[in-house]
């Protein structure tokens, strides 16, 4: 929607130091997730002010409270050599 890209592009820090062909990021599928993840290289448009407390899947590690965002990432396809904005409502924010 106009008011979703409206909203992504105000947000847009043009002070950002790394070119998009500085970042090598990868994305994951994990089929027994819940709940989306992003990372460092997502953009932030949104902070909900939420916070979840996540558990991994080994009693090894202690649970740790995780900022619940909404984002947007470039998905480039290099086999049709097309770019698509995805966005992410509601998203665990793990940063490292």
């Amino acid at each position: 929607s106009d008011a979703l890209y409206s909203m992504i592009v105000s947000t847009t820090d043009s002070t950002y130091e790394e070119s998009p062909t500085d970042v090598q990021s990868r994305t994951d599928l994990d089929s027994h997730a819940n709940m989306p993840v992003v990372g460092r290289h997502a953009h932030i448009f949104r902070y909900t002010g939420k916070t979840a407390s996540v558990s991994a899947f080994s009693p090894d590690y202690d649970p740790m409270k995780t900022k619940i965002v909404d984002a947007a990432v470039l998905y480039q396809c290099p086999y049709a050599g097309t770019s698509h904005l995805l966005v992410i409502m509601n998203a665990l924010y793990v940063p490292s």
